[in-house]
């Protein structure tokens, strides 16, 4: 027994320490190795890996960055939306027949009358025909009567809108009647007789209220 103690004293004491040092060495670095494995981090799951196994979580992949484009209309001032009024071209009358002016507008100032022999107020004016005795609407409208009137005659009134009314006396053989509608031009009768103005040469007597008030019919007319 003591022979093999001896011997196993001398091993070590000799090279056989070496020889165990590096067992130990080796036993010790297994022994880090397999510790490290163990605490390494799961690996990175790659895009579409869950394809294969969940169909319901999937991992968008990201834009290459040459495919990011920038608007540049972000920083642009946005425009206001302006309130455009459409314009409205004022209605074109016609002149009723065509002629001279026999007698002017004078609502302020007296005339001569050569029918009565005095100065009074014209209310309208008076339109001597030239080419044809033929009285024709100055404008679309609505008639609202034709009357017989002791000062005028006969009178066709015509309500062309926008507060405009248009009497039309002194008119015979009348082709229309209350209730027509007549569009611009429309033969509506002849030149006939004004009867408070018949010492004057056969004329068409025309009178504008606006709004209820008289105006000198010719500021609808481009008469020269």
């Amino acid at each position: 027994m003591k022979f093999y103690e001896s011997k196993a004293a001398k091993f070590i004491a000799g090279k056989g320490f070496y020889v165990v040092l590096a067992i130990c060495m080796a036993v010790i670095g297994v022994a880090a190795y397999t510790a490290l494995e163990k605490s390494e981090p799961e690996p990175f799951i790659e895009e579409g890996q869950f394809e294969e196994n969940n169909e319901d979580f999937i991992i968008p992949s990201m834009p290459d960055e040459e495919d990011l484009t920038f608007s540049d209309d972000a920083d642009a001032p946005v425009s206001e939306a302006t309130d455009v009024t459409e314009e409205t071209n004022p209605p074109v009358f016609v002149m009723p027949i065509e002629g001279n002016i026999l007698k002017p507008f004078s609502e302020d100032t007296l005339t001569y009358s050569a029918t009565y022999k005095d100065m009074r107020i014209h209310t309208g004016v008076d339109i001597a025909p030239t080419v044809a005795n033929v009285v024709v609407s100055a404008f679309s409208g609505t008639v609202i009567g034709v009357d017989e009137n002791t000062n005028f005659g006969t009178v066709i009134t015509i309500d062309h809108g926008d507060g405009i009314v248009l009497s039309y006396c002194g008119v015979k053989n009348v082709t229309v009647k209350s209730g027509d509608m007549v569009e611009a031009e429309e033969i509506i009768g002849e030149i006939g007789t004004v009867l408070n103005e018949s010492a004057d040469k056969p004329h068409l007597h025309l009178e504008l209220m606006v709004d209820g008030q008289y105006k000198d019919p010719l500021t609808l007319f481009d008469y020269h």
